[in-house]
């Protein structure tokens, strides 16, 4: 009898431990794969490409293409008939770009009597021109202008009450005041820095083969009151506009500043970049700040009033009640991109309930809600 009693204990207590085996085998076995999709989701940023385009769905995260997925050339149209062709756009010659360059022309002609046939004393007929563009690059070169303005005084007046009457003309304004620069040297100097993205020194080393003596000091502070005079009153005007808007984006990016008074360099600066949206004239405006605090944007927003499309920072969440944040498209998508990356290959994804439903009751939430972790939205995927 107390040996049944004991078969039975063991047999339950051996059923109890095959329980907790079993539950203790499925939490492994799904740590597993959580680690097996973050092994493949590594590799892939490591060793793959960069692009966010899969194929595995295509119809399902083609977010910003859909007319072209759906479009369907074969279907008729109901009641008009619409005949189309297409043809290969033809490639323009070398002459054709260069026609429009031409600023002068040389024609190498005969003299009259070099067109006289030596074997008949015929005339010459022209029978065709042998035409060939020769490109000139000409190299800058340095002028300097020199402007004279009579000063003019009142001889009569000299002497009375100390005080004289002084004129000249005002028609010449420099275009910085208390500065050798002409336009075309800020000109110069601007294109080469931004466009180019020539650094001063060598702007320096370049000034010296035109022999010129021009030091970076000199160029920067010609940088500077360019922007103070002329670039800031155009910041300040588009900077208006822009709060006019309906439809704004932001974003802010890590930025390195050397020599910045009172931080290092290796401390972390941002750029926070704000412009309109589609349809609304082209403003893009940097805001330079030195921390990622939600502040700036605040400050930087103020008085206005519409949607405003970023990325799930939190720091945005700060903006008043007046300010609608919507999410982005692009890192929504990419996080189903990383899901499917990180499946193992030969995964049937044809029955999935793709994309999963999301209730938006706020743009705030969906932001939040939009970019939650990997191993969230692939729980909702297979729901």
């Amino acid at each position: 009898m107390k040996s049944e009693q004991q078969d039975t204990s063991n047999t339950l207590d051996l059923k109890q431990e095959n329980e907790q085996l079993k539950r203790q085998n499925a939490a492994l076995l799904e740590q597993l794969e959580h680690y097996q999709q973050q092994f493949r989701l590594l590799q892939k940023k490591m060793f793959g490409s960069s692009s966010e385009k899969n194929i595995v769905m295509p119809e399902q995260l083609s977010l910003f293409n859909e007319a072209e997925i759906t479009a369907d050339e074969n279907i008729e149209e109901p009641t008009v008939e619409e005949i189309t062709y297409t043809r290969r756009k033809a490639k323009t010659t070398k002459e054709e770009n260069l026609e429009d360059l031409v600023t002068d022309v040389f024609i190498h002609d005969l003299e009259e009597a070099q067109k006289i046939c030596p074997d008949c004393d015929s005339q010459m007929k022209e029978v065709k021109k042998e035409i060939r563009y020769e490109l000139k690059i000409i190299p800058a070169k340095v002028e300097v202008t020199k402007h004279i303005t009579p000063v003019y005084a009142c001889n009569s007046c000299d002497g009375k009450d100390f005080h004289t009457n002084f004129s000249k003309s005002t028609e010449y304004e420099p275009f910085l005041p208390k500065s050798s620069a002409g336009i075309e040297t800020i000109a110069w100097l601007l294109e080469q820095k931004y466009s180019l993205g020539m650094p001063l020194y060598r702007l320096e080393d370049q000034a010296k083969q035109m022999e010129l003596t021009l030091s970076r000091q000199t160029m920067s502070n010609w940088v500077i009151k360019t922007a103070k005079l002329y670039i800031s009153p155009v910041y300040d005007y588009l900077y208006r506009k822009l709060l006019t808007q309906k439809h704004i984006h932001a974003d802010e990016t890590v930025l390195q500043v050397l020599n910045e008074p009172g931080r290092t360099a290796q401390q972390k600066s941002y750029m926070w970049m704000f412009r309109t949206g589609r349809g609304s004239p082209p403003i893009v405006l940097y805001n330079y700040q030195t921390t990622r605090a939600s502040k700036h944007p605040v400050k930087f927003l103020t008085g206005y009033s519409g949607l405003l499309q970023v990325d799930g920072y939190q720091g945005y969440n700060q903006l008043p009640k007046s300010i609608e944040l919507t999410g982005c498209w692009a890192h929504s998508r990419r996080k189903y991109t990383d899901i499917l990356t990180s499946l193992p290959k030969g995964t049937d994804t044809k029955d999935w309930n793709w994309p999963p439903k999301v209730q938006r009751k706020r743009p705030r939430k969906y932001i939040s809600r939009g970019h939650q972790s990997t191993q969230y939205l692939a729980t909702e995927m297979h729901k």
